[in-house]
């Protein structure tokens, strides 16, 4: 008897990347502090991510989502960091 087919469709990596570093963002107490705004944006992209890969899981727009997230939430970073010293 054969199985074929029935493998769930694997989260993409970058997706994947974007949420535990979005969490991390969220675990620094400045992030609802000193970088309100950049965290929303960087949440709204990845929402957007996780929203498409509900419907199409291997569209490459998920990828470019997830990186685009991830740079937000580089951005939100050095923020923190750059207002923490002013």
């Amino acid at each position: 008897m054969s199985l074929a087919g029935c493998a769930k469709p694997t989260i993409q990596p970058e997706l994947i990347e974007a949420r535990e570093r979005f969490t991390q963002l969220q675990n620094k107490p400045e992030s609802f502090t000193l970088v309100v705004d950049e965290v929303k944006d960087a949440f709204a992209v990845l929402i957007q991510a996780d929203l498409l890969s509900n419907t199409d899981i291997d569209a490459p727009e998920v990828s470019q989502l997830s990186r685009l997230a991830m740079q937000k939430i580089a951005l939100a970073e050095q923020a923190i960091i750059a207002r923490k010293s002013e």
